[in-house]
Protein backbone atom coordinates (compact mmCIF):
# COMPACT_ATOMS: atom_id res chain seq x y z
CA UNK A 1 0.00 0.00 0.00
CA UNK A 2 1.33 3.19 -0.91
CA UNK A 3 -1.21 5.79 0.48
CA UNK A 4 0.17 9.31 -0.03
CA UNK A 5 -3.42 10.59 -0.54
CA UNK A 6 -6.39 8.76 1.20
CA UNK A 7 -7.30 5.02 0.90
CA UNK A 8 -10.93 3.66 1.55
CA UNK A 9 -11.52 -0.02 1.70
CA UNK A 10 -14.99 -0.95 1.95
CA UNK A 11 -16.57 -3.82 4.10
CA UNK A 12 -16.58 -7.27 3.68
CA UNK A 13 -13.52 -6.58 1.11
CA UNK A 14 -10.61 -8.84 0.44
CA UNK A 15 -7.33 -7.63 -0.60
CA UNK A 16 -5.57 -10.42 -1.75
CA UNK A 17 -1.51 -11.02 -0.93
CA UNK A 18 0.99 -8.93 -3.31
CA UNK A 19 -1.95 -6.66 -4.22
CA UNK A 20 -0.50 -3.13 -4.53
CA UNK A 21 -2.54 -0.18 -3.98
CA UNK A 22 -0.73 2.86 -5.15
CA UNK A 23 -2.52 6.50 -4.76
CA UNK A 24 0.35 8.49 -6.12
CA UNK A 25 2.58 8.76 -9.10
CA UNK A 26 4.52 11.03 -11.18
CA UNK A 27 3.62 13.68 -13.68
CA UNK A 28 6.16 12.04 -16.77
CA UNK A 29 4.71 15.65 -19.10
CA UNK A 30 7.40 17.61 -16.74
CA UNK A 31 11.07 16.87 -16.69
CA UNK A 32 10.87 17.16 -12.67
CA UNK A 33 8.34 14.99 -12.61
CA UNK A 34 6.38 16.47 -9.62
CA UNK A 35 4.36 13.59 -7.18
CA UNK A 36 0.75 13.34 -8.22
CA UNK A 37 -1.83 12.13 -5.88
CA UNK A 38 -5.29 11.15 -5.96
CA UNK A 39 -7.66 9.16 -3.55
CA UNK A 40 -8.99 5.59 -3.94
CA UNK A 41 -11.68 3.78 -3.21
CA UNK A 42 -12.47 0.24 -3.00
CA UNK A 43 -16.60 -0.81 -2.27
CA UNK A 44 -18.29 -3.40 0.05
CA UNK A 45 -17.83 -6.66 -0.86
CA UNK A 46 -15.45 -6.47 -3.32
CA UNK A 47 -12.38 -9.14 -4.11
CA UNK A 48 -8.90 -6.99 -5.27
CA UNK A 49 -7.56 -10.40 -5.93
CA UNK A 50 -3.98 -11.71 -6.05
CA UNK A 51 -0.73 -9.14 -7.58
CA UNK A 52 -3.64 -6.77 -9.05
CA UNK A 53 -2.25 -2.73 -9.58
CA UNK A 54 -4.85 -0.52 -8.49
CA UNK A 55 -3.41 3.42 -10.11
CA UNK A 56 -4.37 6.27 -8.57
CA UNK A 57 -8.18 7.70 -8.13
CA UNK A 58 -9.27 4.34 -8.89
CA UNK A 59 -12.99 3.69 -7.93
CA UNK A 60 -14.33 0.72 -7.37
CA UNK A 61 -18.01 -0.28 -7.53
CA UNK A 62 -19.77 -2.66 -4.64
CA UNK A 63 -19.26 -5.96 -5.09
CA UNK A 64 -16.64 -5.99 -8.03
CA UNK A 65 -13.83 -8.39 -8.91
CA UNK A 66 -10.95 -7.03 -9.75
CA UNK A 67 -8.81 -10.14 -11.28
CA UNK A 68 -5.02 -11.82 -10.22
CA UNK A 69 -2.94 -9.80 -11.82
CA UNK A 70 -5.11 -7.08 -13.50
CA UNK A 71 -3.75 -3.42 -13.60
CA UNK A 72 -6.92 -0.92 -13.00
CA UNK A 73 -7.76 2.53 -13.59
CA UNK A 74 -10.57 4.57 -13.35
CA UNK A 75 -14.17 3.63 -12.76
CA UNK A 76 -15.63 -0.60 -11.82
CA UNK A 77 -18.92 -0.55 -12.19
CA UNK A 78 -20.85 -2.44 -9.48
CA UNK A 79 -20.83 -6.38 -9.23
CA UNK A 80 -18.56 -6.49 -12.76
CA UNK A 81 -15.46 -8.53 -12.75
CA UNK A 82 -12.51 -7.08 -14.45
CA UNK A 83 -9.55 -8.76 -16.11
CA UNK A 84 -6.21 -8.05 -18.18
CA UNK A 85 -3.90 -5.33 -18.63
CA UNK A 86 -5.59 -2.37 -18.91
CA UNK A 87 -8.05 -4.05 -16.80
CA UNK A 88 -11.39 -4.46 -18.99
CA UNK A 89 -15.42 -6.30 -17.69
CA UNK A 90 -15.20 -9.50 -18.43
CA UNK A 91 -18.64 -10.24 -17.14
CA UNK A 92 -21.10 -9.58 -14.62
CA UNK A 93 -20.57 -11.18 -10.98
CA UNK A 94 -23.13 -13.34 -10.35
CA UNK A 95 -23.89 -14.56 -6.34
CA UNK A 96 -24.73 -18.64 -5.89
CA UNK A 97 -25.79 -18.12 -2.51
CA UNK A 98 -26.34 -16.01 0.31
CA UNK A 99 -23.82 -13.30 1.87
CA UNK A 100 -22.62 -14.58 4.92
CA UNK A 101 -22.47 -11.67 7.77
CA UNK A 102 -20.19 -12.55 9.97
CA UNK A 103 -19.79 -9.51 13.01
CA UNK A 104 -16.02 -9.89 13.00
CA UNK A 105 -16.04 -8.89 9.37
CA UNK A 106 -18.31 -5.88 9.41
CA UNK A 107 -15.59 -3.32 9.05
CA UNK A 108 -14.38 0.25 7.09
CA UNK A 109 -10.71 0.97 6.76
CA UNK A 110 -9.53 4.21 6.13
CA UNK A 111 -6.29 5.02 6.05
CA UNK A 112 -4.87 8.54 5.21
CA UNK A 113 -1.49 10.20 4.28
CA UNK A 114 0.06 9.83 7.49
CA UNK A 115 -0.55 5.85 7.63
CA UNK A 116 -3.45 6.88 10.52
CA UNK A 117 -6.96 5.37 9.93
CA UNK A 118 -9.76 7.54 10.46
CA UNK A 119 -13.28 5.90 11.52
CA UNK A 120 -16.41 6.69 9.29
CA UNK A 121 -18.26 4.69 11.32
CA UNK A 122 -18.77 2.82 14.72
CA UNK A 123 -17.14 -0.78 12.71
CA UNK A 124 -13.91 1.18 11.85
CA UNK A 125 -11.23 -1.15 11.77
CA UNK A 126 -7.11 0.18 11.76
CA UNK A 127 -4.71 -0.17 8.81
CA UNK A 128 -1.87 -1.09 10.27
Amino acid sequence: VYCVAPITIGSKTAISQRTFLCSASHDITRLTRPLTTAPITIGDHVWVAAEAMIYPGARVGHGAVIAARAVFRGAAAPWTIYVGNPAQPAAPRRLSDEIDDPPHMSARITANSEGHSETPGPKATSLR
